[in-house]
């Protein structure tokens, strides 16, 4: 099998184990720089060149795209899809899944429990919309954003609604949560194969931080699901 993954960070970890996971397994790997691409639609025919080249004849495409190349490669994904090359994840899930509002509400959607989140256009009835989600202090995520970038906690209603609606004025969309004070910063984070919980890690921020992110200097370590949090059909094993 000829596999393309979709990558500028040849020697990022997860890109790197992936090259090797899938030569290990006796396929043929090659990474590909989105930003290389040049996608034609219309015209003499519909296709995709990639250095002035044309595409070679991939069996599956795996996109790995960072915050800088998620918008373009979210096309050559699209692309990809529209002249039939299989793909591991599709662009419309990538950019739901990228947007922070956007994935909560299909995770409320389909009956999943996520905490009380709003975002809103201006500050204007911000107070009293607030105090239907619980008590101070509220955390403020923008609608993009990985590794805790932009991630605000406000403790009280004039730095809350100073903050959304400068926000606002400035055209920056953001979701606010009620702070969960009682995790303490520590979260717990489970990847979701399918219908199976296929890893765990348990990540703790370094004192004096309230984000649970590795690249806040936050600590991970393997977690073993408890009964209560696992659903019986699934099976975890903790990150190694």
């Amino acid at each position: 099998m000829k596999i393309g993954i979709l990558s500028r960070g040849p020697q990022n970890h997860s890109t790197r184990s992936l090259t090797e996971a899938a030569l290990n397994a006796g396929h043929a790997a090659e990474i590909l720089d989105p930003f290389g691409f040049y996608l034609y639609v219309g015209g003499t025919r519909n296709r995709i060149t990639y250095h002035g080249k044309p595409v070679g004849d991939f069996d599956v495409i795996m996109p790995r795209l960072s915050r800088t190349t998620v918008q373009y490669g979210e096309e050559v994904v699209a692309h990809f899809e529209w002249i039939g090359t299989p793909v591991i994840n599709r662009a419309k899930p990538i950019a739901a899944a990228r947007h922070k509002f956007h994935s909560l509400r299909i995770l409320a959607q389909h009956d999943l429990p996520i905490p009380p989140s709003l975002t809103v256009g201006s500050a204007a009835f911000l107070e009293d919309t607030v105090a239907e989600m619980g008590d101070y202090p509220f955390i403020l995520k923008p609608f993009y954003g990985t590794h805790g970038r932009g991630i605000m906690l406000l403790d009280t209603p004039t730095s809350l609604t100073s903050t959304v609606g400068a926000l606002c004025d400035l055209h920056h969309d953001y979701v606010i949560q009620s702070f969960v004070t009682e995790a303490d910063g520590v979260d717990i984070r489970v990847l979701v194969v399918g219908d199976e919980a296929v890893a765990a890690m348990k990540r703790s921020a370094p004192p004096g931080e309230f984000r649970a992110n590795i690249h806040k200097g936050a600590s991970g370590k393997a977690f073993m699901l408890p009964d209560e949090i696992q659903p019986p059909r699934y099976k975890s094993r903790s990150c190694a």
